[in-house]
């Protein structure tokens, strides 16, 4: 008899939160997290697990970075980790779980990898490393945002804009970015 009534307890709980979610408009989520990536041709890169926050109903931000390390090859170390800096221009809602906002975004980063030559040894069938040297870059950006949000937990984000990064393979580009994340 216990486990019976502990079972309608549980299945109570789990039917008030679902309903209280499903009730809750999509603003009312300031959180989320998931992938993402910013890339553009002859232009630095963002990616990796993203998490997102609204301070305010005007003021946010988002994190994302990843780590890329192989030990089995030399020089296999690539790391980015950026913040970015929203300001939400316009939000609407589609019904109750349905909504869209338009933000703008300025984003600053590091982007840190192993530089080197590699030269392929067909006796050894292995590549041979030579001027390893590790390189770190500081990126900056600045662009306009989407973000797609439905069945209230769920969001896409369409991002566009331009970044660099500098002082050493300086580049400046064109960046699209997107990803899904979920929202809590």
């Amino acid at each position: 008899m216990k486990n019976v009534s502990k079972y309608f307890l549980v299945m109570f709980a789990i039917s008030v939160i679902a309903i209280s979610s499903v009730a809750a408009e999509p603003s009312a989520f300031d959180n989320s997290v998931g992938v993402y990536g910013l890339a553009g041709i002859n232009s630095p890169y963002t990616a990796g697990v993203q998490f997102q926050r609204w301070c305010t109903n005007r003021i946010g931000f988002q994190t994302q970075g990843y780590v890329y390390y192989d030990s089995s090859i030399k020089a296999s170390l690539n790391y980015n980790v950026s913040a970015q800096f929203l300001l939400k221009l316009f939000e609407t809602e589609f019904g109750e779980r349905t909504g869209t906002c338009l933000y703008s975004w300025l984003l600053v980063g590091n982007h840190g990898y192993d530089d080197s030559t590699s030269v392929y040894n067909e006796t050894t069938g292995d590549y041979e490393y030579s001027n390893v040297e590790f390189v770190t870059n500081i990126q900056a950006g600045i662009g306009f945002g989407f973000d797609i949000m439905f069945l209230n937990h769920l969001s896409v984000p369409i991002e566009f804009g331009y970044m660099g990064e500098f002082p050493n393979d300086m580049t400046w580009g064109f960046v699209f970015g997107t990803g899904i994340r979920y929202r809590f």
